[in-house]
């Protein structure tokens, strides 16, 4: 028998989803954008000295353009590519927690096609949980990620939710954002 353990609703607006996932993909647009500077100043330096400096230079200046201006551009382009919402949509997740897994049952409100959608994932399933002070992002896959307010909790306490997730050996990781 499968007995609730917790319960929450996370309510979303467009907004609200752009904020949190680019402050969740600062980090990896700083790391992108410092690993293109550097393959273009190791390549870059080495090319000034011995071979071509016209071709050294403009290799460098192109890779702190891609790491500094393009790549956050790009990244941020495909953030709002992946988003579901149009304007005045509302989104809503109801998660409910068992003692093997969860559901999510999602929903769009103010919508002119609502489309309910429920699905199942096991707690070895699951990729991540990266926890910040408002939310837990729960990873089912490298990129994709479910998001729950803390806030919301129906039943039980966001602080008991991350306890039983702690304790089933999964990479959990705390930031503060």
């Amino acid at each position: 028998m499968n007995d609730t353990l917790f319960k929450n609703t996370t309510k979303y607006d467009k907004e609200s989803l752009l904020k949190l996932q680019n402050k969740v993909m600062l980090k990896w647009i700083i790391l992108g954008a410092s690993i293109i500077i550097l393959i273009s100043l190791a390549v870059g330096v080495p090319l000034i000295l011995f071979v071509n400096e016209f071709v050294g230079g403009a290799l460098i200046i192109i890779g702190f353009l891609g790491g500094i201006v393009f790549l956050p551009y790009f990244i941020k382009n495909i953030i709002k590519k992946q988003q579901f919402l149009n304007e005045g949509e509302k989104y809503i997740n109801s998660f409910e927690f068992f003692r093997d897994k969860f559901s999510i049952k999602s929903s769009t409100l103010n919508s002119k096609n609502s489309n309910d959608k429920k699905i199942d994932v096991y707690y070895n399933d699951i990729y991540k949980i990266i926890i910040s002070n408002l939310y837990i992002n729960i990873f089912i896959s490298l990129s994709e990620s479910l998001i729950l307010d803390k806030r919301g909790m129906t039943k039980g306490t966001a602080d008991d939710l991350i306890d039983l997730l702690s304790k089933l050996n999964l990479k959990v990781k705390f930031i503060n954002i």
